[in-house]
């Protein structure tokens, strides 16, 4: 059996050169709109780097790989370089994009930052709070999240703070990758009341009765002892740490914390607003 012919060369993909590759895109899995969105956003802003992850092209021009990064030149219109792999065996399709992608708790790994998983969980709330809100849809992609680490130094002090003294109780109530995000967001506002209000939603000593962190964090461990199913999902449990901050910021007292009413159709409405600092 003749051997096929390899040929490999770095070429500069434009829009119109990915539009005419995409038309030899004839097997490929079904693309995902997301992710073709969050490439672009990385090649329009700069972030995209040639890494020599190949477009790859069997032996009869059938694009084996490389369909979303061929979108997302189209979407973002940005022309970018890409490695281009040419003569592959058609028959190699299959073991083609198997692998598990590197993610940004990976990066930081390799990079040695501690806490590296609860590092990327924080910046990747961060970044959806500055872009569409925690209960928008979108995601960051690997490069944002770095960006985020390196453009905001006050998330891994906010991590370490939030890490600091004895944590067995608060670990176990509240995750630290949002309770990091929370404290460096607060700090914006009142420095001072936010550390606080960790302080207090890590040990509980000082608090009043009406106290808002006190009624929190007893609300908190209640959630975090509840079986069958009955403890509050993961937009619930923010939306009482967001209420609590804010009656606390602003010298409030509370006997109790109260999600919102039902919607029309039984279930509940969180709103931008119910995040806000």
């Amino acid at each position: 059996m003749r051997k096929p012919i390899i040929t490999t060369a770095i070429e500069t993909v434009t829009p119109r050169r990915a539009e005419a590759y995409l038309r030899a895109n004839k097997q490929n899995r079904t693309p995902r709109s997301s992710y073709v969105a969050s490439l672009a956003r990385d090649m329009a802003t700069g972030r995209w780097r040639f890494n020599g992850e190949p477009l790859i092209f069997s032996a009869d021009g059938t694009l084996m790989d490389g369909q979303h990064r061929l979108m997302a030149v189209l979407e973002s219109n940005t022309p970018v370089q890409l490695l281009v792999v040419r003569g592959v065996a058609p028959d190699a399709f299959a073991s083609i994009d198997c692998g598990r992608s590197r993610t940004a708790g990976d990066v930081f790994k390799i990079e040695g930052v501690k806490n590296y998983s609860t590092v990327a969980a924080a910046a990747h709330l961060l970044w959806r709070h500055r872009n569409g809100g925690l209960s928008g849809a979108m995601t960051p992609t690997t490069a944002e999240r770095v960006d985020i680490k390196t453009s905001d130094p006050g998330l891994l002090d906010a991590l370490d703070y939030v890490l600091s003294g004895d944590t067995r109780v608060f670990r176990r109530i509240i995750p630290p990758s949002f309770m990091a995000f929370f404290l460096y967001c607060a700090r914006e506002v009142d420095s001072h009341k936010a550390d606080l209000f960790v302080d207090g939603l890590k040990t509980g000593d000082g608090l009043t009765k009406r106290s808002p962190v006190k009624v929190l964090r007893e609300r908190l461990i209640e959630n975090s002892s509840q079986i069958n199913g009955k403890s509050l999902g993961v937009t619930p449990q923010r939306y009482l740490v967001f209420a609590a901050w804010r009656g606390f910021r602003d010298g409030r007292q509370m006997i109790k914390l109260q999600l919102p009413k039902r919607g029309t159709e039984g279930g509940k409405v969180f709103r931008a607003e119910h995040f806000e600092f």
